[in-house]
């Protein structure tokens, strides 16, 4: 590959994209894999094989079409990772109903916002479980809605009883006639690869999250091109699954796997717990994971990590939006290579709507670009990076991160305006994040355009320092803010410390000075207990800023 001399690359590959549903693809691996394993959840103790998965999926789509539903019709799914949830998608994909992945952690608030927005037919909800009743926040917002659209909502529960006319999933299975079969076929044949199939929410960090929403073709070639970096369509790989499937990257990357690959994907539990990974990779000798560095780490940190066997894992997609790739350290790094086996490793980038791994390493990198970035442009994709004006930067310069390709998102449902005001005139999705691509088109992150802060004539990210701050071992999480003190922008560090840690803010500020450029080191030290965190557990940069200007009495 050529040396860039200036911010732009382009994903060109020979390899075409695919042109499928993902109905098709689950039939097309059915017919060739009939007997093999094709998805596992340990906590359910359910195994079924490609023949079962296809023949299960069919049920469910003609027993939607029973009650009603239609194509392009939405339904959504407000459960943890559970078997019904990976059905559901398969089979409102099958028949065209698009599938609206809700984050079992809204409360009330959150989950009138996200219904109001997408307005659903459907919806399909756990079972009341220790940490949620499901079934009575749902009937709070519907009984909240009044005459709204919400009322008159379908809703399916996944188990335990039901009460009204709640229906049971196992009851919605049985409902398909021959009516429904009939026009099930008929479906096959007419949908096809760019209808709206999918809609993911963003986290919300920023404002109320936004709903991007894809395609067959978008989610598809998205988990097809990233498995292709990890070598997945050269040999078979049982991949473990630790992350929560409403996310758009368990949703898309790993639930789609099966399918696209004809890979096994082992479901450790219905969140994230370490010792039910461990269970699950030994048990069932998973080769693959997906996660991001906490998650692995907390493996390593378990008492009885040496209680387990995980030599069979040898290969790991990590994904991070750190500065740079330092959600990677190099000690981070070869820490899994020892004791994890994690030969081969690629680094990426989630980004919600470029569905939705928007970078991503090839095996083989080098540690310093493990380590230090978060992998280069896909397969397909065109990237650049421009200045205020809109020009393309040299290579080494920070701009803006602008993308186009089959990834990105259909649109933002239910906003035309946000969607206008994302794409430039000629097709570039406008990111909102700050980036720098090298010579080889490896990119930095650098971070989001809104959290950017000038201090005297210089602009720093506060992911920069806020990773030299988790840098230190007792450092638990820390977030820099930005005050206002005697009308002079200043930088506070918010830290919480690991238990049992004794730090004083003299320690975080010398340890600041050593590490960071003069301009990056915060005038102030705040210690919390804990961050307050948004629904998805992103941190209310928001209310940490309110609270440290309380503490230091500037408010």
């Amino acid at each position: 590959m050529s040396k860039l001399t200036e911010s732009y690359n382009h994903g060109v590959d020979s390899t075409p994209l695919l042109e499928k549903t993902i109905g098709l693809l689950l039939q097309e691996t059915a017919e060739k894999n009939p007997d093999k394993e094709a998805v596992v959840f340990c906590a359910e103790g359910i195994r079924k094989t490609f023949s079962q998965l296809l023949q299960e999926t069919d049920a469910l789509a003609a027993g939607l079409l029973a009650l009603g539903f239609q194509p392009g019709d939405r339904l959504a799914v407000w459960s943890p990772n559970r078997y019904e949830w990976v059905l559901t998608q398969y089979a409102t994909a099958r028949v065209g109903i698009i599938l609206v992945a809700v984050s079992p952690m809204f409360g009330p608030e959150e989950l009138k916002y996200a219904l109001n927005k997408v307005q659903p037919q459907g919806i399909v909800i756990a079972p009341t479980s220790p940490k949620k009743d499901f079934h009575k926040v749902l009937r709070s917002v519907m009984s909240d809605a009044g005459s709204s659209s919400l009322s008159q909502l379908k809703i399916i529960s996944m188990g335990g009883d039901t009460e009204g006319d709640v229906l049971k999933f196992e009851d919605v299975t049985k409902k398909g006639g021959e009516q429904e079969v009939e026009r099930f076929k008929q479906l096959q044949q007419s949908l096809q690869p760019d209808q709206p199939i999918h809609i993911a929410f963003t986290s919300g960090t920023t404002g109320p999250p936004k709903a991007p929403a894809f395609s067959h073709r978008h989610v598809i070639n998205n988990c097809y091109f990233t498995g292709h970096r990890l070598n997945y369509h050269e040999e078979d790989h049982c991949l473990c699954v630790p992350m929560p499937i409403w996310r758009a990257l368990g949703m898309i990357v790993c639930n789609l796997n099966p399918l696209v690959f004809g890979h096994t994907a082992v479901y450790s539990g219905p969140d994230f717990n370490p010792i039910a990974v461990l269970a699950a990779i030994d048990k069932e000798r998973c080769t693959s994971v997906y996660g991001n560095s906490p998650m692995l780490m907390a493996l390593l940190k378990q008492p009885t990590f040496g209680d387990y066997d995980v030599s069979s894992l040898k290969t790991a997609m990590i994904g991070g939006q750190g500065i740079g790739g330092s959600d990677l350290p190099l000690p981070m790094l070869q820490m899994f290579r020892q004791k994890l086996h994690l030969t081969n490793v690629t680094v990426a980038m989630p980004m919600t709507e470029c569905g939705p791994v928007a970078f991503q390493g090839v095996l083989g990198d080098p540690e310093e670009k493990l380590t230090s970035t978060v992998g280069r442009t896909l397969s397909h994709v065109e990237v650049k990076v421009v200045d205020e004006a809109g020009c393309t930067v040299p290579v080494n310069t920070p701009g803006h991160f602008l993308t186009r390709g089959y990834y990105i998102m259909l649109q933002y449902w239910g906003d035309q305006e946000k969607t206008d005001k994302a794409f430039t005139a000629d097709g570039w999705f406008q990111t909102g994040d700050f980036i720098s691509m090298d010579e080889d088109g490896y990119v930095q992150l650098l971070g989001r355009e809104s959290e950017r802060i000038k201090v005297g004539d210089s602009y720093i990210f506060p992911k920069e320092v806020e990773n030299v701050l988790r840098s230190h071992k007792q450092v638990k999480d820390g977030q820099i803010v930005e005050l206002s003190v005697s009308g002079e922008t200043k930088l506070c560090a918010c830290v919480v410390l690991e238990s049992g840690a004794s730090l004083s803010k003299t320690d975080v500020l010398d340890f600041c000075k050593d590490k960071l450029p003069a301009v990056q080191v915060p005038q102030f030290v705040c210690f919390f207990d804990t961050f307050p965190l948004t629904p998805t557990k992103k941190v209310k940069k928001s209310e940490v800023k309110l609270e440290a200007e309380r503490k230091l009495k500037l408010s």
